[in-house]
């Protein structure tokens, strides 16, 4: 008896099967009758409620709104000159003597690109040389001379900067460190070093020379 009932289900099932349309998600409306919604890509409207996904982008660039960012070049910059400016302090040993609390003067660099033989001489290590020129010739009113010729030496390592003087004395030639530990990153050094001042007290040199960036790339 109940295999029986089993069949008589089974084939109830398969006839309402035949003649049948697949719906989905629907809803009665006020007169009873069931509304089919359109599927996603149609352009019906109708009222049924259709399950929203979320939007797939595209990750592969291209020219429209969505495309990847892209990094800019990183700056170059021309070693042909630089500007930059120094501060002096002098600490005077003589308490008698009035002391400089700081006088800046600008200054300029300009790359010295022929008869390097003679300066790779008083210099061999350093790989570039720059002819000095002040704003002034003079700091701390007279006493620090600005007026002689000077020529500068430089030797990069790594994120340092060092920087030999170079200034000629009569026949021969004065050649001195000033340091070799000043930090240079995007075209800009900064540096403080000490020297003698006339033996008679402490000079306090302060500054920062900058590379101008190459334009046009």
């Amino acid at each position: 008896m109940v295999r029986a009932r089993l069949v008589v289900a089974v084939l109830a099932l398969s006839a309402c099967s035949q003649g049948s349309v697949l719906t989905f998600n629907t809803k009665g409306d006020d007169t009873g009758a069931p509304v089919t919604a359109p599927p996603p890509d149609s352009a019906g409207s109708g009222t049924g409620d259709v399950i929203e996904q979320d939007p797939v982008y595209d990750d592969s660039g291209g020219s429209g709104s969505g495309g990847g960012d892209t990094d800019d070049p990183e700056p170059t910059y021309s070693w042909a000159s630089w500007t930059g400016q120094r501060t002096y302090v002098i600490d005077k040993r003589d308490p008698l003597d009035s002391d400089c609390t700081g006088d800046t003067v600008p200054e300029q660099g300009t790359r010295i690109e022929i008869d390097l033989e003679e300066w790779e001489d008083h210099c061999p290590i350093c790989s570039d040389f720059y002819e000095i020129s002040y704003d002034a010739s003079s700091a701390c009113g007279r006493d620090v001379d600005l007026s002689a010729p000077e020529v500068r030496g430089f030797v990069f390592r790594g994120a340092n900067l060092e920087v030999w003087r170079i200034r000629e004395d009569g026949s021969s030639f004065d050649v001195e460190i000033e340091f070799n530990d000043g930090p240079y990153d995007a075209g800009r050094a900064t540096y403080t070093f000490e020297d003698s001042w006339n033996g008679e007290g402490t000079l306090t040199v302060t500054g920062f020379l900058q590379f101008p960036e190459e334009t046009g790339r």
